[in-house]
């Protein structure tokens, strides 16, 4: 019994390492924001793209996408943003998203 509780939280584990969130954008491996692949990942979703200075600081310019409540998607998997991201040319190993869904 206890192998199979500890397989269990294992798998729950797993299984939550996506979440929902309402901004995202895509990075190279270089660490700096890929407004380019972010682009074409909001324009997959119809999302609208923000200019935003919060994350990096002052002197880098990047903007990231908004999820719409209305005629587009409502909010973002990250672990699919992360995929797209990289489909559309961003070298980073992972994307970064922000503002989660509860």
């Amino acid at each position: 019994m206890k192998v199979s509780l500890l397989a269990l939280l294992a798998l729950s584990t797993c299984a939550s390492a996506c979440a929902s969130y309402s901004k995202c954008h895509c990075y190279n491996s270089d660490g700096k924001p890929n407004n380019d692949a972010t682009q074409t990942v909001c324009d997959h979703f119809s999302g609208s793209m923000n200019p935003n200075v919060r994350e990096y600081g002052e002197g880098t310019q990047y903007k990231d996408c908004e999820a719409k409540t209305f005629g587009g998607a409502s909010s973002f998997d990250n672990c699919d943003w992360r995929r797209r991201c990289a489909s559309a040319g961003a070298t980073g190993a992972d994307s970064s998203c922000r503002l989660k869904f509860p």
